[in-house]
């Protein structure tokens, strides 16, 4: 919703969008466009998003001395198994 594909062309670089949305993009918008088939994540990668939200709120709530980072840690989830091993 902004101008950057007009901003791109007019510096001269080519301007392909990585879709992983059912939007497509060339047709409502003629744009080019990469369709990302494999929509999978990876095993981990909820593992990780957890840890690194909970680091960062950790570390932002003592950098800034603000308690208020805490109150985005919510419970985790240990219902069932495949929950409790991410958590």
């Amino acid at each position: 919703m902004t101008n950057f594909n007009a901003i791109g062309k007019d510096l001269g670089y080519e301007i392909t969008y990585w879709n992983n949305t059912p939007f497509k993009i060339k047709e409502e918008l003629g744009f080019d466009e990469v369709v990302i088939e494999n929509k999978q994540l990876n095993k981990w990668t909820t593992v990780y998003t957890r840890a690194r939200k909970r680091c960062e709120l950790n570390v932002f709530d003592k950098k800034f001395n603000e308690t208020v980072y805490n109150t985005y840690n919510f419970p985790q989830s240990y219902k069932g198994f495949k929950n409790s091993i991410k958590s």
